[in-house]
């Protein structure tokens, strides 16, 4: 049996967990072809994380694979939010891994790279281009493909799901930025415009617990989500003698679209993502679905909604979401009530 901890140049890539000798396999798929893929799998993730060791400021930002051992039935892939990594994000990954699923958490390009500043080069078509090579990477994994995501990376979970009809079985969205705010949409747009960063109001970045907070990447998340409306929303006239485009419809239209059981997790405090249009999609989405909504009097803000206590940030260790095992229950039993 393999250390469970894999190291590669010396760096950490993967594997927190593995299965004990003895232990049974949930769900698992133990035929020949299955164990083949399997492997090629694990084989191909070890190989990105190698090539993103070569350029990451840290080796605690790398893709983290969870697994069991074998192949799964389902396997999770999840996508970390701007300016975070899948360190941020172990308590959600483990809460999928503990249910018996396999769970690749990924790292979105420019995020923690050298040089960091290479963020204000990335479009968000290369945040789709990796979620999409991940999940190729993963297919071996698990033969049926759930995926979770916390801001940017819900809103790539629900643009892949659209983009992929009948790929996707599941999704797990934790403040899916499917709008921003207005003050986060101002400061990108005015960050952009002058070239400034995030990091002028939040402190230097130093590659380990503070990221380069680049203005341009917030403009690529709002890009993407104006992308995702206009392929997958109703189609809208653009001539100069056209009526007011009603927004607020076309929204609902799309996401009417979404009918695979769907989790959502947002907060009426969160600086970051507009809650009232998470709020509208949790009550336009057709599938079976479960909705965690904390009110402006418990003050989650963005960056400690989805947190547990190993996911904060060095600099602030108490910012994290102290009701967390609440949120690992509500997963537990949306997965055995819908998978």
């Amino acid at each position: 049996m393999k250390n469970p901890l894999w190291t590669a140049l010396g760096l950490c890539i993967a594997l927190p967990f593995a299965l004990r000798a003895g232990e049974s396999v949930p769900s698992a798929t133990l035929d020949e072809s299955g164990v083949a893929a399997f492997e090629e799998s694990v084989s191909t993730i070890e190989i990105v994380a190698r090539e993103k060791a070569r350029r990451i400021t840290h080796p605690k930002h790398l893709p983290r694979l969870y697994h069991h051992g074998a192949k799964t039935r389902y396997v999770v892939l999840f996508t970390h939010g701007t300016f975070e990594s899948p360190h941020y994000s172990q308590g959600l990954a483990e809460a999928f891994y503990e249910q018996g699923m396999n769970v690749y958490s990924i790292l979105l390009p420019g995020h923690w790279e050298n040089p960091m500043r290479r963020m204000d080069k990335i479009k968000y078509k290369d945040w789709v281009n990796e979620l999409e090579e991940s999940i190729e990477d993963a297919r071996g994994l698990g033969d049926e493909l759930i995926l979770a995501g916390y801001s940017l990376g819900g809103l790539l979970s629900v643009k892949y799901h659209l983009d992929h009809p009948g790929r996707v079985k599941g999704l797990f969205l934790f403040a899916p930025a499917l709008q921003m705010t207005f003050g986060a949409s101002f400061a990108s747009g005015v960050g952009s415009l002058f070239s400034v960063s995030g990091n002028a109001f939040v402190g230097k970045e130093d590659g380990i617990d503070k990221a380069y907070v680049s203005a341009s990447a917030g403009m690529q998340v709002s890009a993407l989500a104006n992308d995702l409306l206009d392929k997958h929303g109703p189609p809208r006239d653009f001539a100069p003698d056209a009526q007011t485009i009603d927004l607020t419809s076309a929204r609902k239209e799309l996401y009417a679209k979404i009918e695979i059981p769907t989790f959502i997790l947002y907060s009426d405090s969160d600086e970051a993502v507009a809650s009232g249009e998470v709020e509208r999609f949790a009550e336009s989405v057709r599938g079976p679905k479960a909705v965690i909504h904390y009110p402006s009097s418990m003050n989650l803000r963005h960056g400690a909604v989805v947190k547990s206590a190993k996911d904060v940030y060095a600099f602030a260790p108490g910012f994290y979401n102290y009701g967390f095992d609440q949120i690992r229950y509500a997963i537990a039993k949306f997965l055995n009530r819908n998978f």
